[in-house]
């Protein structure tokens, strides 16, 4: 099954977004890791660097084009499906 492969990049990574070497975390979008989304759409997710699980920080079934402020501590995640108008919005790390 796709969904228990160990590796980050198993699935469709589009972006890596942030590296925060402080918390030694990564801020990436990827497509295909959830079973009840269309494979195509890009998700936000954290992952540990030194191992851990996978979060994910979006909590719907848009696409989701994100790029991470300067500073690292938030995204411009712009967000849109074929269907639903686009918009943006301003999220920390924790997808809050």
């Amino acid at each position: 099954d796709r969904h228990d492969r160990p590796s980050v990049f198993a699935d469709t990574c589009f972006d890596l977004l942030d590296v925060d070497k402080q918390t030694r975390t990564a801020v990436f979008s990827a497509s295909g890791r959830e079973p009840d989304l269309d494979p195509y759409v890009r998700q936000l997710y954290r992952v540990p660097l030194d191992g851990g699980d996978i979060v994910r920080i979006t909590d719907d079934a848009l696409d989701h084009d994100a790029v991470a402020s300067p500073s690292g501590r938030f995204l411009v995640d712009r967000r849109s499906y074929v269907d639903v108008p686009g918009d943006a919005r301003v999220l920390d790390r924790d997808g809050n």
